[in-house]
């Protein structure tokens, strides 16, 4: 059993702020991990979720209840520990409106979402993604 370099210390994760959590499993194989809260909009009661990604609560997500297929209340470290990995873990919609501070540099990406459109396969000549050297 080898013991852990004491100068290199992991950085202590943020606390999360108070609050119920949960994993949520919706309509549309969408699955959401965060703070959860009932709220009334529209004439309507509706499910309030606050993504967590990064260790961060990201914008408010407002959903029916009938689009939820399973809710299952969690601690906070919980939500920590099942929070999405990346951000191709995230729903779409969350996703799309993530904070420029949390998305990934470049560098980090899979090199073929820093291929340009419309860019020529280096073994073939046809067109990036649309040839059969590179499989998806």
């Amino acid at each position: 059993m080898s013991e852990a370099d004491p100068q290199i210390a992991a950085e202590p994760a943020p606390d999360l702020p108070d609050g119920e959590y949960a994993i949520i499993e919706m309509m549309g194989h969408r699955t959401y991990v965060g703070r959860i809260s009932e709220v009334e909009r529209f004439g309507t009661k509706m499910l309030a979720i606050e993504p967590l990604f990064r260790d961060q609560l990201l914008p408010t997500v407002l959903t029916t209840g009938a689009s939820i297929y399973q809710l299952t209340p969690c601690s906070r470290e919980v939500a920590r520990e099942r929070q999405p990995k990346s951000e191709y873990s995230l729903p779409a919609s969350v996703a799309a409106a993530l904070p420029p501070a949390l998305l990934p540099a470049p560098d980090e990406r899979p090199e073929f979402l820093n291929t340009a459109v419309g860019a020529r396969c280096a073994e073939c000549g046809g067109e990036f993604g649309y040839c059969d050297c590179v499989p998806f």
